[in-house]
């Protein structure tokens, strides 16, 4: 279940979530406590146009929720970072495998403060 953490600083903004899909690339990444990795934009996913992926070392080990993935590709889009740190051991959550995490969003302040608003804990 994704949370709002309430965190924002200057330039930077938190939101307790999930990565998704472990299940596909669980052969290619072991997820570690406090593993750091990157949000990109999946400009090639048939699937769903808004799609996010997460990156260990330029490769895909899974995707931001789809219920957040049009925000989060929005705020890359005007040039905002957002890096994704491992927060539990794998969790089963109805289709696939879900990983706790952390996603931190950096970027200019009127960027940041817009997230807090958007990103509502899932039911």
């Amino acid at each position: 279940m994704a949370a709002n953490t309430g965190t924002a600083d200057e330039n930077c903004f938190k939101f307790s979530s999930v990565v998704h899909g472990f299940h596909v690339y669980r052969n290619i990444w072991s997820p570690k406590l406090d593993e750091v990795l990157i949000c990109q934009r999946d400009v090639n996913n048939s699937v769903d146009k808004h799609a996010v992926s997460v990156l260990k070392n330029g490769h895909t080990v899974g995707h931001v929720p789809r219920e957040h993935a049009k925000i989060f590709n929005f705020y890359l889009k005007r040039g905002g970072s957002i890096s994704c740190q491992i927060t539990s051991k794998k969790t089963a959550r109805g289709v696939g495998i879900e990983i706790p995490a952390l996603y931190i969003f950096q970027g200019e302040k009127k960027d940041t403060e817009a997230p807090p608003f958007l990103l509502k804990e899932s039911k």
